[in-house]
């Protein structure tokens, strides 16, 4: 049994967990969770006649050492498990920079030729540097020099290529050592600049990547304007199943992920991404080999608009078996006004779609 007790004189945080085992010291909550439960801790104990919050524990032995683990039932003390995660310097650091999303953009119309031929040729040393392999101490830092002037410039102008500059300096300060925190702050620039700007958005989530936070993650999705999160949504899903370059996201936490950004999207009422999330939920029902979970996932995919062939093939091939032929006509009509696909695939559908509707009139 593991037992937390509030460490108010520790010299280095007076927000300080321990925590005891058999009356052994064995360590210290990490501090962001220390700081984040410990009032409810308190007011637990006050309730309780000044008894200290004692839970289950397991001590698991790696190539390393021993580990510690809590397990401690967050309900009792009115908290989440999302209290009890350790936040990531990085998703620390976003969440400070947010702000500045929830921050009005500028309306940009105007035009810096010089300035856009400043960027292109800054640009292009860019992606020259970045290929050489033998480049010298001070190349990085010239390209963004060249890049900030660009960016100063095209902002004074109110030029939208303002955020391309921002995009590349994010690029430029992620490859020097040290940077990190000064490319996700010209990355959360290049889309304060240009919302609609999915490439930044996508480098930002790549960078993000090394090392993913799930609320972290919800919350830049939930910034993202409708319009661009369709190439967003597709590298979450990819880090959901270990498929991004990094695959750093567990599978337990690609879960919640998934089902985060499903809520987000309910909440947001954006149905183009509740159309993409619910007929991959299908999809990987089908997988599992629950039909009925996978098909109600499906219709739900349906009603929100999708247009997914792969979608209305295997629904419509489901609805055919239950002879609910006017049903699966509609879903495979659906998917043919939007973009089928190969020319063979769409022949399939529409030779499936006249036989929906040749036994749906009989």
């Amino acid at each position: 049994m593991a037992v937390l007790v509030p460490d108010p004189a520790n010299a280095y945080d007076p927000n300080a967990l321990a925590v005891y085992i058999n009356e052994h010291h064995v360590g210290f909550l990490p501090r962001d969770i220390a700081w984040q439960i410990r009032p409810a801790l308190a007011d637990f104990s006050h309730a309780h006649g000044g008894c200290l919050v004692a839970c289950a524990a397991e001590i698991r032995w790696h190539d390393v050492g021993p580990q510690v683990v809590l397990l401690i039932d967050p309900q009792p003390l009115g908290l989440r498990e999302e209290d009890f995660e350790t936040i990531p310097d990085m998703a620390a650091t976003i969440r400070r920079l947010l702000a500045r999303l929830d921050e009005q953009s500028p309306p940009l119309s105007g035009a810096d030729v010089q300035a856009q031929s400043s960027l292109a040729l800054a640009q292009k040393d860019l992606e020259e540097t970045d290929a050489n392999y033998d480049r010298a101490p001070g190349d990085w830092p010239r390209v963004e020099a060249a890049l900030r002037a660009a960016a100063d410039r095209l902002a004074k102008a109110g030029d939208p290529r303002v955020s391309d500059a921002w995009l590349g300096l994010g690029r430029a300060t992620r490859y020097q050592r040290g940077r990190r925190d000064d490319a996700l702050t010209a990355l959360i620039e290049a889309v304060y600049w240009g919302r609609d700007n999915a490439r930044a958005w996508s480098e930002l989530l790549d960078l993000v990547s090394a090392a993913p936070h799930v609320p972290t993650l919800l919350a830049l999705y939930a910034r993202v304007p409708f319009e661009t999160r369709k190439s967003v949504l597709s590298l979450l899903l990819s880090m959901t199943e270990q498929r991004d370059r990094l695959g750093r996201l567990n599978p337990v936490q690609g879960e919640r992920l998934r089902k985060g950004l499903l809520d987000t999207a309910e909440s947001q009422r954006d149905k183009a991404t509740v159309a993409t999330l619910t007929g991959y939920a299908g999809l990987a029902a089908e997988k599992a080999g629950d039909l009925n979970a996978a098909i109600r996932w499906w219709r739900l995919a349906i009603a929100n608009g999708s247009t997914d062939v792969t979608v209305a093939d295997r629904l419509s091939i489901r609805l055919v078996k239950d002879h609910a032929y006017q049903e699966a006509a509609q879903v495979l009509q659906q998917a043919l006004a939007g973009t089928p696909g190969t020319t063979e695939v769409a022949e399939r559908m529409q030779r499936r779609l006249a036989r929906c509707q040749r036994n749906s009139s009989t």
